[in-house]
This record gives C-alpha cells, sequence and structure tokens, in this order.
C-alpha cells in the first residue's frame, strides 16, 4: 500500500498540528551496516521540510545519504508511515474528520468560508429536490429553477445574506490549500462562491497553498478583490515569471503582505510582473538577501509601489538597501526596522553614489544598530539632495533583552546620547524633514537643533550611552510627550454587519507600554454601540489573544506602529 501524498504538497501533521512541506517519500537506510531486515528495508518513510526548523533534525541527508535538500538548513525530519488505522479514525483537532493518516491537506476555500462563516450544515444538491414546504430555497434563474429543502431555511439565509455584504474575508489560520476538492462544488457552493464579490482583502495567512496556480484560481472568484494576505506560507521559488502560470489573477492586487515566508527579493522580482499594480508591499521577517547576489537588484516592475516594509530582513549592508529598493520609481515610504545595518557610507563618496530614492518621504528604522554620528549623517546624505526631500523619518535604537541600548565598537566616537540633543541634531542633519517621530519639527526648533549639532560638532563627546530616543521632543510643552510614544495599530471588523462599517474606528492609538487589557477598554469606548452587548476578542498575526495576555504590555506582544488587529466577535 502506498502512502496517499505527493511530493512538495503542503500538509499538517495531526500529532503536532504543525505545518510542513512533503519532500520524500520512500525507504530509508537506518543502520549504518547491512544488517536491516527485509522488514526494515520496506518501511517507508515521509521526508518532510519544518516550517518551523526547530523542529527539524537534518536538511534530507541521513547517515551520509541524501534524500532531497530542504530549503532551511536543519528543517527536516523522516516520519515513519503506518497505513491508516480505521479503527482510530475520530474528529480531528482541526475542525475535519481524522481518517487515520498523520498528514492533513487541509480545508478548500469553500469548506474554511462555511466553517469559519456559515457554522450551518449545507444540504446535499447533488439531485435536485421538488417541494413546496415553508422550508425550500429556490437556486438558479426562472428557466432551470432547482428548489431543494434546507433545515434551519432562515439561519442559512441570513448567514448567506451576510456573505453578500463581507469586504474582508479573514481566514488566516484556517490552513487553506486550495479552491475545492475534486467533486466539490455543488449549486449551493457556487451560489455561496458568487455572493463573495463584495470582498475587498482576503487573509489566508497560516495556508498550505503549494502552487501559485491554486492561489491564482483562488483570487479569480473574487473580482473586486484588492488586498491579499500569505504571511507564514511557503509557497514554491518561481525560477522565472509567473505569467505564463497565473496569468492575469493578480493583476488588481493593490496591497500584498508575505511575511515569514522565505522569500528572497530575488523571488520578489520574479513576481513583479504578475503582481503589476502593486501600491503597498509588506514582506517583513523574510531572507531577502539570501539566494544569488546578483538578485539583489532593483526590479523593473513595481511601478506604482509606494510603500515598502522590509523590517527584520537580516540586511546587514546599506548598499543591499540601496540596489534593492532605491531604484523603485513610486516608492514613498520604506520601512527597515529591525535590520542590522551598523554603518552607512556617504553617498557623495560611495562607488554607488547616484540618484536614489527620489520620491520617497519618509523612512522608518525603528531599533536599528546605527548610533554613530557619522553613519547617521552618511545616512542623511542619501537624502539631501534634488528631488529627493525627506519629510518624515522614525528612529529609534535597539535595546538587548535587559532593557538596556546595545553598545558596540570603541567608545572614541561621537554617539548619541539619549537627550534632547539627539533630536536636534537629526533636525539638522536631515534637514528637510517636517516630522521626527511622529512629532512636527517647527522652525524655532530648527533653529534651535542647528545651533545644538553645531555645539556636538566642536565638543564631541564620548564614551556615552547609545540611544536614540523616540519621544525626545524639544521647544515643545511636556504634555506632548505621551503623545510621541503612541503607536497607530489598524483595526479590522471581518464579523460587522456592513452597515456598521463607517461608524467602526479604522486606528486606535495607544502607549506601546498599555496592557491588552487597556487597549480592549479603548477598543470598546470607541467603537460604541457596534461591541457595547458583544463579546469579543483579538488576534495579531494569526493568533488569538487570550484571557492570559490581558495583563501583557503591548510591546511584548510584538504590535508596533501601523500593525493590523482583528476584532472579531464571540
Amino acid at each position: 500500500m502506498e502512502p496517499p501524498y505527493e511530493i512538495s504538497t503542503r500538509y499538517l501533521h495531526r500529532a503536532t498540528s504543525q505545518p510542513c512541506t512533503l519532500r520524500y517519500i520512500g525507504p530509508v537506510t537506518t543502520q549504518t551496516t547491512n544488517t536491516q531486515t527485509e522488514a526494515e528495508r520496506d518501511r517507508i518513510w515521509l521526508g518532510v521540510e519544518w516550517d518551523d526548523p526547530a523542529r527539524g533534525k537534518h536538511s534530507g541527508t541521513h547517515l551520509g545519504v541524501k534524500y532531497f535538500t530542504s530549503r532551511v538548513d536543519g528543517a527536516a525530519s523522516f516520519l515513519r508511515w503506518k497505513p491508516k488505522d480505521a479503527s482510530k479514525a475520530r474528529e480531528g483537532t482541526n475542525g475535519t474528520a481524522d481518517n487515520g493518516e498523520m498528514l492533513w491537506r487541509g480545508r478548500t476555500l469553500l469548506q474554511a468560508i462555511k466553517d469559519r462563516y456559515l457554522d450551518t450544515d449545507l444540504p446535499d444538491m447533488e439531485q435536485p429536490v421538488e417541494t413546496t414546504n415553508d422550508h425550500s430555497l429556490v437556486l438558479g434563474s426562472s428557466n432551470s429553477r432547482i428548489q431543494v429543502t434546507v433545515p434551519n431555511l432562515n439561519k442559512v439565509t441570513s448567514k448567506f445574506a451576510d456573505l453578500g455584504r463581507l469586504t474582508h474575508l479573514g481566514l488566516d489560520g484556517m490552513w487553506v490549500y486550495g479552491l475545492k476538492a475534486q467533486g466539490e462544488g455543488n449549486d449551493l457552493d457556487m451560489n455561496m462562491l458568487d455572493r463573495l464579490k463584495s470582498v475587498k482583502s482576503l487573509d489566508l495567512s497560516g495556508n498550505l497553498i503549494s502552487r501559485w496556480q491554486d492561489l491564482a484560481d483562488i483570487i479569480r472568484v473574487l473580482p473586486m478583490l484588492t488586498g491579499l494576505k500569505l504571511s507564514h506560507s511557503r509557497l514554491p521559488q518561481p525560477e522565472s515569471s509567473l505569467d505564463g502560470v497565473v496569468g492575469t489573477a493578480f493583476r488588481n492586487i493593490t496591497d500584498l503582505t508575505i511575511r515569514n515566508s522565505l522569500v528572497s527579493w530575488s523571488d520578489v522580482t520574479l513576481l513583479s510582473s504578475s503582481f503589476s499594480n502593486l501600491e503597498r508591499l509588506d514582506i517583513a521577517v523574510n531572507p531577502l538577501c539570501s539566494g544569488r547576489q546578483e538578485g539583489r537588484k532593483a526590479t523593473s516592475g513595481f511601478v506604482n509601489l509606494r510603500e515598502l516594509v522590509a523590517g527584520d530582513c537580516d540586511i546587514s549592508a546599506w548598499e543591499d538597501v540601496v540596489d534593492m529598493f532605491g531604484s523603485l520609481p513610486a516608492l514613498e515610504r520604506l520601512d527597515i526596522s529591525v535590520n542590522p545595518i551598523h554603518s552607512v557610507p556617504n553617498n557623495s563618496s560611495s562607488v554607488s553614489s547616484r540618484a536614489v530614492f527620489q520620491r520617497l518621504q519618509e523612512l522608518v528604522i525603528k531599533e536599528t544598530t546605527l548610533d554613530d554620528w557619522k553613519d547617521l549623517g552618511n545616512l542623511a546624505s542619501w537624502f539631501d539632495h534634488e528631488p529627493v526631500v525627506l519629510k518624515s523619518l522614525k528612529i529609534s535604537s535597539r535595546v538587548d533583552d535587559e532593557g538596556e541600548v546595545q553598545e558596540r565598537s570603541s567608545p572614541d566616537r561621537q554617539r548619541l546620547s539619549g537627550t534632547r540633543a539627539d533630536r536636534a541634531g537629526l533636525v539638522a542633519r536631515f534637514r528637510g524633514l517636517g516630522e521626527l517621530n511622529s512629532s512636527p519639527v517647527t522652525k524655532a526648533e530648527r533653529e534651535e537643533a542647528a545651533k545644538i549639532a553645531q555645539s556636538l560638532q566642536a565638543q564631541p563627546r564620548q564614551d556615552v550611552k547609545v540611544q536614540i530616543n523616540d519621544a525626545t521632543v524639544i521647544s515643545k510643552p511636556v504634555q506632548n510627550s505621551l503623545k510621541s510614544k503612541m503607536i497607530d495599530l489598524k483595526l479590522v471588523f471581518p464579523d460587522s454587519p456592513l452597515d456598521q462599517a463607517s461608524t467602526l474606528p479604522q486606528t486606535i492609538s495607544v502607549l506601546p507600554s498599555a496592557t491588552l487589557k487597556i487597549l480592549m477598554i479603548k477598543l470598546k469606548k470607541a467603537a460604541g454601540s457596534a461591541l457595547a452587548t458583544n463579546a469579543f476578542h483579538l488576534e495579531y498575526q494569526g493568533g488569538k489573544l487570550g484571557d492570559d495576555d490581558m495583563n501583557i504590555k503591548l510591546s511584548d506582544l510584538g504590535l508596533r506602529e501601523g500593525d493590523e488587529v482583528i476584532v472579531r466577535t464571540e
């Protein structure tokens, strides 16, 4: 008996609920000697690569024999396969029946929508049922009417009506792998899909999609879709442009988020022609600089891209930032926070000196390892020539686990001191700034900044603690200091009726030091009657924030400026 699996396909390991990609099916030598029994030689093993590399034991090689190669070193392991035992079949932990197999293929889009939004058993539509009772449902046109009996018709029709009003389809963590299974998709299913014409954003984070073609099939049934989230994916690395595979399926997408998905910049450049109308791209927490060095260059696509988020992508050289992002023609906002960039060359003396970032207006570089005034001055040189006019800078120093600002290299350099002179020095160097760390730069402040910067240059301080303080504001009333520390979180209400959409807040401002409980209170107050009588919970990056998190600070939960929080009613 052969395992019912396909190589290069993604599955969920039932016992651990961990996603993986199947790389190998077959025998594995388990001993270094030739003492294996015939039964041992006939055993079938499954070679998998785990999304979480910590679960792996090797890279596809065992006892010197290479069976496959994992994309991430050390992320692979072998699972011994046994034919399924029907007697052990049970209700699975993922909302489906456990058929005894160790790997689960996941849900189709149809099943995921039913499980998350309908929560109602729909009738079998294979055969028309003639009925005229009060619980009948008519499908089809007047020329081909089909009447079927539906239990709880009022509940079904009400939920179908809700689908028609949905603008956000949140299927994160539902382990969707494709549009529909073979044989799935009766008339009622198709009617359900037809009602999704108003959906503008789709969250498929935490999916089991194995092919770009399968993703394209899903996108095609949502004609109004412009926003797509694919975080925690493992779609295959494209070897060439996807145009011949997906056609124009992705042309309407203007906002794409694909965090933590093993995407390199080489992959991004190959995707650019398929996502040709992107205006916002979030590729944070990806190994952008992996792969070929020649792949680290600006793509000829993305001519409409205005915002790029590339935080925590292990970019260590400023030259890579310039090569990858500098020539994007429409780029206005760039976020390169949490990248280990330790130095920046002056643009005028750089071998790559050229006009780059020509339309950039805002640079975000939070938790940076840049803290030397020379490097910060060099950074400013890249944005100090026409037509480049940087209007907004958001910058803060990286801190270690104990909350101390990191100190590196020799102490004889002039460094940031954590005083208000830091802000003055930054304003003086980035001369076109209108806003620094969300606080407006006034004319009086600019004049004072120039004087303090001159003083710093005349009397450099040595061996001082390094810190860029987000909240340091000069020539400002004290009462504004808390406001400057606040972060704005984006809010999504996927379960709210359409008629309430205009009354719900789109963002909420809160201190990073506030607890989740405080955020819940502020949110309930801001939403008013929409949440007054309903129990609700919050989700962030595909995970539910529960009662155990109520007293945890938002900063400790990983929430940052611009992050999206999903509000779900219970």
